[in-house]
């Protein structure tokens, strides 16, 4: 007598072990091994060899660990051991009776492939293994994509899984893990150098080959690019032929930045002219072009000079993104004061704080600047006067920029309170020392500072008086990192977060702008998401810098570095510097012993520059299926009030079995999985 109510489920189990004991055969009653299953129709192998049956609307599924019906037949596990009730060829009742698929797995090479004789001949290890195969074998790829034998080619590497039920087995799947390639494509450079391209295909997907010995890439312009590879440039559209898993030929479309090199000879209507070879070439200025002239803060297009040296990028479309001068070598004096100034001859004689005399040639396309204002030469012809204190760019006797000082910015050496004295290592390598009587201090986020808060070492900007011989305040500079909420294009305005919650609006219109690298950088490489530092002079911004945020896996960490496997990316040694910090469970620590291999992180500076590494844990879920259509993988509730079940996922996210790269269709129903999502976004699934 049961001591508890027996389930269906439980029953089932105890009539299939009875089976094993002494098998009894029930009309209606077929067992065997589940090969096949649709919509309309059930496989099974049996003592009497394959057998087929239909299935009706009403016919019910159940599992072995389940009392409940199954929605769906595709919930039922293929090659494990099932039992159908119905009547004659009708399937009215399909039950799988046990988890365990009865089918074994060879890893190999492919040797050759024989149709005629449906033998597949792989290398397993040393030896020369045959597998056969009949009408039903499937050949896919690791992600499920279906192949044909065809595409068995000599030395692919494959998964055989071999049935483990018929006195002569047969191959039921292979799985190509790898292959010889050889193929045409199109796609968009990510980055090429070192003997290898990397792209985004036609169709989305990220793919890297090695290049020939005797590749020759071919330029949009049909010439052939210097260097080879790395005369691409990221961005630019290319085709491509790759043979036997080689790159064999690249020829650019449509060039993502192509450059030009000339000497610049005017702008006119929004087009640039230069002179490039023999010839004038004309093109258009994007909206966002950017300009970079050595030693000039925040150039504009008026600060050209014919015969300048440019390098040009070009779009797509044929229009400027960004000029660089690369023939001027600018020489700056700070602080210098002015002995005399000609106004017949635009002549201007200047001593540097370090004694240097320079006498400089002024003319209209000399920049004057005057507290953040730029002037006109006749505007500024009256600040020109003996003893005025300026800062001084120039290229030879030619004055490219001179600014009315009224401020100085850079590190503490001496704040001498009792002789009243402040001293700066300027940035040009220059030092400067002024007397005060009084210093206020302006320190972003804080307040009621003073000069006791004022240490050597530290970043100031000291505002001058009206004479330009005393420092009358102090402003501390000073980063604040924060992640861009929202971009406004029309006003140039970025909305930020910092991690405190605390929010700001930054408009970034006149402000110095840098990518990752320290280089210009448009306002439209801003995006909602990014991470930037914000540099203030005081309460007031002067710069925005985008910050490099890494997502990846550790493969190896020691004391002072740790080896990162980047999420669709390679493999990279990243220093951790001095300073580094490890956030792991909420909690920060100075020691990489805290890291381990496997573990998935982000890794960014924080504003001070120091590197933060930062511990994903993942969250445990239960899988249940994927929906394709939508690009959702789907779990289990944990209650009635779980509504975080559904996470979107893209060709880049990352599905892995044992730390291997698998397809999402093959997780399954119940599979244990740990979601690592970084900003939001799911990156990788790891199947538990």
């Amino acid at each position: 007598q049961p001591a508890a109510a027996v389930n269906r489920a439980q029953a089932a189990t105890l009539f299939s072990r009875a089976q094993q004991v002494a098998p009894v055969a029930y009309p209606g009653e077929t067992g065997g091994i589940l090969t096949a299953i649709n919509g309309a129709s059930v496989s099974v192998y049996t003592d009497q060899g394959l057998q087929t049956f239909n299935l009706a609307a009403d016919s019910r599924f159940y599992r072995f660990d389940s009392d409940a019906s199954l929605k769906s037949s595709s919930e039922l596990t293929l090659y494990t051991h099932v039992r159908i009730l119905g009547g004659g060829m009708d399937a009215l009742y399909v039950e799988q009776t046990d988890p365990d698929q009865q089918v074994k797995t060879i890893e190999g090479a492919v040797s050759r492939v024989v149709a005629a004789q449906n033998k597949i001949w792989l290398w397993v290890g040393d030896n020369p293994v045959e597998v056969q195969y009949d009408s039903s074998l499937v050949v896919k790829k690791m992600d499920g994509t279906k192949l044909g034998l065809a595409d068995l080619t000599v030395d692919s590497q494959v998964q055989v899984k071999e049935d483990a039920f018929r006195d002569k087995p047969l191959a039921l799947e292979v799985i190509v893990k790898s292959a010889p390639v050889s193929k045409d494509g199109s796609g968009t450079v990510a980055a090429a150098g070192n003997g290898a391209l990397s792209l985004k295909t036609a169709a989305g997907a990220d793919e890297t080959w090695t290049a020939s010995s005797s590749l020759a890439v071919i330029g949009w312009d049909g010439r052939v690019l210097e260097g080879g590879l790395s005369g691409l440039k990221a961005g630019d559209a290319v085709t491509y032929t790759v043979k036997d898993s080689v790159l064999v030929s690249v020829k650019v479309t449509t060039a993502g930045s192509a450059s030009v090199q000339g000497k610049f000879s005017n702008i006119s209507d929004g087009i640039l002219t230069v002179l490039a070879g023999n010839s004038l070439q004309s093109n258009y200025l994007s909206e966002s072009v950017t300009l970079v002239i050595p030693g000039v803060e925040q150039p504009v297009l008026g600060d050209l000079y014919k015969d300048d040296q440019l390098e040009l990028a070009l779009d797509a479309g044929g229009k400027v993104t960004s000029i660089k001068v690369t023939n001027r070598s600018l020489s700056t004096l700070t602080g210098a004061e002015i002995l005399s100034y000609s106004s017949d001859q635009k002549a201007l004689t200047v001593k540097g704080t370090n004694g240097k005399l320079a006498a400089l040639q002024l003319s209209d396309k000399t920049k004057f600047e005057m507290n953040g204002t730029t002037l006109n030469l006749a505007t500024a012809a009256p600040l020109l006067r003996q003893g005025q204190r300026v800062t001084v760019g120039y290229s030879g006797s030619d004055a490219m920029l001179v600014r009315v000082v009224y401020q100085y910015t850079g590190s503490v050496v001496l704040l001498n309170t009792a002789t009243k004295t402040l001293a700066l290592s300027l940035d040009d390598g220059s030092s400067v020392t002024l007397p005060f009587d009084s210093l206020g201090v302006e320190w972003y986020g804080r307040s009621g500072t003073g000069v006791a808060d004022i240490k050597n070492g530290m970043r100031v900007t000291a505002l001058l008086d009206a004479s330009q011989t005393k420092a009358a305040a102090l402003r501390v500079n000073q980063n604040v990192q924060y992640k861009i909420t929202t971009v406004d294009p029309a006003a140039k305005a970025l909305s930020l977060q910092a991690a405190d919650g605390s929010r700001t609006t930054v408009a970034a219109g006149s402000l110095v702008l840098k990518g990752t690298d320290g280089s210009a950088l448009a306002f439209t490489g801003f995006a909602s998401g990014q991470t930037v530092n914000v540099t203030y002079a005081g309460s007031t911004p002067t710069a925005i810098s985008l910050v490099k945020v890494t997502y990846g896996k550790i493969a190896a960490a020691s004391a002072d570095s740790i080896t990162l496997q980047e999420y669709g990316g390679s493999s990279q040694t990243l220093p951790l510097g001095s300073g580094f910090s490890i956030v792991k469970g909420g909690s920060a620590g100075s020691s990489a012993a805290a890291l381990a291999a496997g573990d998935r992180v982000e890794v960014k500076k924080n504003a001070d520059g120091a590197v933060v590494v930062t511990v994903n844990a993942g969250v445990a879920k239960t899988f249940w299926k994927v929906d394709a259509a939508a690009g959702q993988l789907l779990m289990r509730k944990s209650g009635v009030n779980d509504n975080d079940y559904r996470f979107a996922y893209t060709s880049s996210t990352l599905i892995t079995a044992g730390g291997q790269p698998v397809a999402a269709e093959s997780l399954k129903d119940g599979d244990s999985i740990v979601l690592y999502l970084f900003e939001g976004k799911l990156l990788e699934a790891a199947k538990a």
